[in-house]
């Protein structure tokens, strides 16, 4: 918080960023707040941090209710609040005067949308997961559901990272169907190679990135390493995140006695050296908005084994072979694929030109392009009804 506090200064933004009389509205660049929880290594924290850094032709400012791992990445000129509750998103919005507020998390939305609506400022919201499958891995108010329903239906903007997403959208919350724009890559946040990582037996490593959670599948993961060691007895496991199940898959290794061969790297935000270290990548999640650790093992030239959801088929994917996908919460298919390809360098070769292929539709300026198109539409359309 010590971080937070230095990066935002007295949490106010400069009174001179407000609107000139004698500015022409039809010329200015729009103006977009940008509200999020938190700041930290997530997915949706750093598409915020591609648009704070890629966006020229949109004004842009960040209210993150906490500090963060991502905040003092974010660039000088872009003024930052610690804003958290209604009052202080009411009192920011009511000095910076955005034409736009982008809410990128469902709590930032719940927070933001009252003070939005009484000042009239437009809101887009953004989902990153699949609502309806969160739901039952995440502890959820009782009046949830019913509560993102009326915020919705007073946004002017929904928009969505995946088609499935979207779909997942529309029918969990009978909303219109959101805009989709996928996510593109490379999204910003690297600080920089944190050099080699050392194997540890010598054997090949499969690699997975992606928070300690339910939803993440890791315990299905070191099932299937349990079942691989038989015939890949120096396999390495890297896991690389943090989260609530830490405890737990520890257990889970140490019962497997696997402790030699499963490896917990904690929060890596330079994935780099952990891409060009492994040999094959997993990713064994059971819900999956969009799957961008899946699309950064693509673009590294990895052979990615993946579970076979509608976001990493259709939207990563593009509906082609770039990857392996299997079944969730299937630890015996998982296994499989993997021996497969740990035993055939050919087969994890031409795995992994296919997939960088497909990694090649997801490029970081057509994201950037799709952003700054709507918030001018948006903009447009508000200037026109005004």
């Amino acid at each position: 918080m010590q971080e937070f506090a230095s990066k935002c200064g007295d949490g106010r933004f400069p009174m001179t960023s407000g609107r000139s009389d004698d500015v022409d509205e039809s010329t200015r660049r729009p103006r977009v707040l940008h509200v999020i929880g938190s700041f930290g290594g997530g997915g949706a924290e750093r598409v915020v941090l591609t648009l704070l850094h890629g966006l020229r032709g949109t004004s842009q400012a960040l209210a993150a209710g906490q500090g963060g791992t991502l905040l003092p990445l974010v660039p000088a000129q872009i003024p930052v609040s610690p804003a958290a509750s209604e009052r202080e998103l009411g009192e920011l919005m009511a000095a910076w005067r955005p034409d736009l507020v982008h809410t990128w998390l469902d709590g930032s939305l719940l927070t933001a949308i009252t003070p939005a609506a009484h000042l009239g400022i437009p809101v887009v919201h953004r989902f990153y997961n699949i609502a309806s499958a969160m739901r039952t891995h995440e502890r959820h108010e009782p009046r949830r559901r019913e509560l993102m329903t009326h915020a919705l239906q007073a946004t002017t903007c929904v928009c969505a990272l995946s088609s499935a997403a979207a779909d997942d959208a529309a029918t969990y919350y009978r909303i219109e169907r959101p805009r989709v724009i996928m996510n593109g890559f490379p999204l910003a946040g690297m600080r920089g190679v944190t050099g080699p990582v050392v194997r540890k037996t010598g054997g090949p490593v499969i690699l997975s990135i992606g928070r300690l959670a339910p939803e993440k599948g890791h315990a299905h993961l070191i099932d299937a390493v349990t079942r691989l060691t038989p015939r890949h007895r120096s396999v390495e496991l890297w896991l690389a995140g943090v989260g609530e199940c830490e405890p737990a898959l520890r257990a889970q290794t140490q019962a497997a006695g696997l402790e030699a061969q499963v490896r917990f790297l904690g929060f890596c935000e330079d994935v780099t050296a952990l891409h060009a270290a492994a040999d094959v990548f997993v990713c064994p999640s059971l819900t999956e908005g969009f799957g961008n650790a899946v699309a950064e093992a693509l673009a590294a030239g990895l052979p990615v084994v993946a579970s076979d959801l509608p976001a990493i088929r259709h939207d990563v994917l593009g509906g082609t072979p770039g990857a392996r996908l299997v079944p969730p919460a299937d630890p015996d298919s998982l296994a499989a694929a993997l021996d497969q390809l740990l035993t055939d360098a050919a087969a994890r070769e031409g795995l992994a030109a296919v997939g960088r292929m497909a990694a090649r539709r997801l490029g970081v300026e057509r994201m950037l392009s799709d952003y700054e198109g709507m918030y001018a539409d948006l903009v447009e359309q508000a200037r026109v009804a005004a």
